[in-house]
């Protein structure tokens, strides 16, 4: 019976950690989600561009960013593709070596969170916001191929962001400013302050917050009601008009193990989502017959002893 009674408690006690993290997991999510569906319908801006381009305030310009200049190790070698379909554009591919260099001569007071973050992926982040504020031009990343629409429709803003796919935040798969930018400025002043506040979420959200899509919209949400009446022409293009521009990869090479776990249940439909719970209901029920057996073989034995004695 004591054996019986120690297995249940240690039962009860890994029943209670694992809610306790699903918990503590879950409700950081939905912080995440809260920031995420906040929108950015607060924020000034326009989703149509002027026809005609009069005053061109973004230079012809794409930037990548990557480790090397062969950005064909990357998989998807566009830069060149960029250029065929934009001829009097300039391409410049950033490898880590010149972001270091820019950090180290141009930006020294974000060096220490620049070299602090745990993961590259928000070094990378950090760099195509650089690059942007000291060039100005457009950031693309290296999944993203050109499509029919002309990005030269929004060099007259002061800056341009695509949605997310869901159209609630602002993507920064690819982005447009002006050299010098103000806002960009004042989100780099700004990294250390959501690197602190971000540090607890999980690896995802973290890095999403700190640096990311999430980031990016509620750094400018700040930099926006700072000053309700700032004379800025901000461009957001939702998802489907972002798309008639640019089309993006889904890369994910740098996802971390909860991304990979959304990612996976996130491209699931309906009756594979269903299969699944089926075998892990399978897979506990399994579980708790061969906990039930090995209790009740314990306690015939006991019984036995008892018996003979």
């Amino acid at each position: 019976v004591g054996g019986r009674s120690k297995f249940r408690t240690l039962c009860l006690l890994i029943f209670i950690f694992i809610v306790i993290l699903l918990y503590d997991y879950f409700r950081s999510l939905g912080r995440f989600a809260r920031n995420a569906t906040g929108g950015y319908d607060v924020i000034p801006h326009r989703s149509i561009p002027n026809q005609p381009v009069v005053t061109e305030k973004i230079p012809k310009s794409f930037h990548f960013t990557w480790k090397t200049n062969d950005t064909s190790s990357y998989g998807w070698d566009s830069p060149p593709r960029w250029k065929e379909q934009y001829p009097d554009y300039t391409v410049e591919v950033w490898t880590d070596e010149m972001i270091e260099s820019l950090v180290q001569t141009h930006y020294p007071e974000i060096a220490e969170v620049f070299h602090k973050y745990p993961h590259n992926v928000q070094r990378a982040d950090v760099a195509r916001l650089l690059v942007v504020h000291h060039r100005g031009g457009i950031y693309l990343d290296l999944d993203t191929l050109p499509r029919a629409g002309h990005l030269g429709d929004w060099r007259d803003a002061d800056m341009a962001f695509p949605a997310t796919s869901d159209d609630l935040a602002l993507s920064n798969h690819f982005f447009m400013g002006a050299p010098q930018s103000p806002f960009f400025k004042y989100a780099l002043s700004r990294l250390d302050h959501y690197n602190r506040e971000a540090a607890k979420l999980p690896p995802f959200m973290y890095i999403f917050s700190s640096t990311g899509p999430i980031f990016v919209t509620s750094v400018l949400k700040e930099w926006v009601q700072q000053d309700p009446h700032r004379s800025v022409d901000i461009v957001i293009m939702p998802h489907r008009t972002a798309n008639q521009y640019v089309q993006h990869g889904t890369g994910r090479s740098w996802y971390t193990w909860d991304a990979k776990v959304i990612a996976f249940f996130g491209d699931l439909d309906k009756s594979e989502i269903l299969f699944y719970c089926q075998i892990l209901a399978s897979g506990i029920g399994i579980v708790v017959l061969l906990c039930w057996i090995r209790m009740r073989r314990r306690s015939q034995k006991n019984g036995n002893h008892q018996n003979t004695q």
